[in-house]
């Protein structure tokens, strides 16, 4: 579960922060905006194909785990595995649509991904068990949407939970990232070098 909820960071997080601040000072973006395509419906292309690449890279990683290393997933958890993982990407892809913005240039992008990124493994049970964090850390991360992957994940794996992993929480985390995201990256979206 936690190499699936690193897909999903990499790809529709870190690649895509990159790439945008990249396209963007480079005036490609300067140049898509001539033509009649609206900022939605780029971030919606966008998200796509960050899904399709997360859910790719999720079932190598579940057929490698399944023929190599004996890892079970539950044929009725394949849904919870699929959905955590495109509501995941989706948060992902529009958390860093919103923060591109505010990058000035691509040498500042790196420094804005680890500085997002790490506090994140370390309290959302992703790097270390979130039970060895303290309690201020665990109510903080339930907060994030990279917990409520792992957790979705970890459900799903757990061959003791009941039904198909999902929680109503988890879906409105999720769902509640992507509204805003969505939102602050559809207005402050930029289509010129900075």
């Amino acid at each position: 579960p936690g190499l699936i909820a690193f897909a999903v960071v990499a790809s529709s997080f870190a690649s895509l922060l990159v790439d945008l601040v990249t396209l963007r000072q480079s005036g490609i973006l300067k140049r898509r905006r001539a033509t009649p395509v609206p900022a939605w419906a780029l971030i919606g292309g966008r998200t796509l194909c960050c899904a399709v690449l997360v859910l790719g890279t999720s079932a190598a990683l579940l057929f490698i785990g399944r023929n190599n290393y004996n890892v079970h997933v539950a044929s009725a958890a394949l849904p919870a595995v699929l959905l955590t993982t495109v509501l995941g990407t989706a948060a992902f892809c529009c958390f860093a649509y919103a923060i591109a913005p505010f990058i000035r240039n691509v040498g500042a992008t790196q420094p804005v991904i680890q500085l997002v990124l790490l506090p994140l493994y370390i309290i959302s049970g992703v790097l270390l068990p979130d039970s060895k964090n303290p309690e201020v850390l665990r109510q903080i991360a339930r907060v994030f949407p990279l917990e409520h992957i792992a957790s979705g994940l970890h459900r799903a794996f757990s061959v003791s939970s009941p039904g198909i992993g999902m929680t109503a929480t988890d879906l409105a985390v999720l769902a509640a990232w992507i509204a805003v995201g969505l939102t602050v990256a559809i207005r402050r979206f930029q289509w010129l070098p900075r």
